[in-house]
């Protein structure tokens, strides 16, 4: 099937068309379901945020039918059984309309957000998560997270802290599209992009029992180019720049930690707050973020191309603020009220 779903957004909000092209050349088989569950990705919506108004599924530039599925993180994506022989094009096309900032609930900032009453979440038990380096391991990383936790009254506090000791430590940002470090290597390298940051800080929540996760999100630039490529893999996004950061929840209350692309306060000023032109995509819990990077391939004889291209399908709207808006309605009343003394004066 296909989703259409009509609704009325804040002034202010932008539209945005995803493309999300599938190509494989050469070989033949089944199509695995890895393709649409790590590569194909319904983009959700998420109320006071985003809304997803449509999406279409076009095989070989026809339109088809799909299921939709839920992968074990929540993510939806879309499913349509495929065999192939020699080259196959499936795009996914997406109509998503992303609400202004100053509009926005999905988000909270607070900062008096209490400590949970008990443990909420845990450190997956993986390799991803639960990772040692060289020099650095996970009791190493418990250990911090313990003497930062003890110097914050709030969760707010806590993440502050714990962007300013990374910051002391002399970590620094370096911009990577080839996958995320696990956070004991990340710390022991001492430099990383955003999901190697935001999956640092959602594992040190999680060692305090927060529930915390990743979000995987594209910031809306027309200009925008990024490429990848290998032997048998291409990577091209069009229209934006991907992007990671830290989300912790506690009683329904989230709140985004961007370490590295904010207005000067990684809260406050994170970019799913203070920016209009960010569509997220989807999120990591407790799996390795890197399954959701990888190009997956029906068979070793073919070689794959993801291209994903977004545009911006609206001329933005200037917000109106209370006061301007009472002030032209105040306006159109002494107009129609002069209009109709004119009136009654014929």
């Amino acid at each position: 099937m296909s989703i259409s779903i009509a609704g009325a957004a804040p002034i202010g909000s932008n539209t945005y068309i995803i493309r999300t092209s599938y190509i494989v050349n050469g070989g033949s088989g089944q199509l695995p379901l890895e393709v649409f569950s790590h590569n194909l990705h319904l983009v959700p919506s998420l109320p006071g945020f985003q809304e997803r108004v449509s999406a279409k599924l076009y095989v070989d530039s026809r339109e088809v039918n799909f299921s939709i599925g839920i992968d074990e993180e929540g993510n939806e994506y879309p499913f349509v059984s495929l065999s192939y022989a020699g080259r196959l094009n499936i795009t996914l096309v997406q109509r998503v309309v992303v609400y202004p900032a100053s509009s926005r609930g999905f988000f909270k900032t607070a900062d008096n957000l209490p400590w949970p009453l008990r443990p909420e979440d845990e450190l997956p038990r993986n390799s991803f998560w639960r990772c040692n380096g060289t020099k650095i391991n996970l009791p190493y990383l418990e250990n911090v997270s313990k003497t930062l936790s003890m110097q914050s009254a709030s969760p707010i506090e806590y993440a502050e802290k714990i962007v300013s000791w990374l910051k002391n430590r002399g970590v620094k940002y370096e911009n990577s599209f080839g996958g995320v470090v696990c956070p004991s290597r990340f710390l022991e390298q001492a430099s990383g992009a955003c999901g190697d940051y935001a999956s640092f800080i959602a594992a040190l929540f999680k060692i305090r029992g927060v529930k915390s996760y990743v979000f995987y999100a594209l910031v809306y630039d027309a200009k925008a180019l990024v490429t990848s490529n290998s032997t048998n893999y291409s990577f091209v996004t069009r229209g934006a720049y991907p992007h990671m950061f830290t989300v912790i929840d506690i009683d329904g209350k989230r709140v985004p930690i961007d370490a590295t692309a904010n207005t000067g306060d990684p809260i406050k000023g994170a970019s799913a707050v203070a920016l209009d032109n960010v569509v997220i995509l989807y999120k990591v819990m407790n799996r390795d973020p890197n399954d959701y990077l990888i190009l997956y391939a029906p068979n070793n004889d073919a070689k794959v191309s993801l291209i994903v291209e977004i545009i911006q399908a609206n001329t933005p709207t200037p917000m109106l603020d209370t006061e301007i808006l009472l002030g032209l309605l105040a306006i159109a009343l002494v107009l129609i009220s002069k209009r109709w003394d004119t009136v009654e004066e014929d």
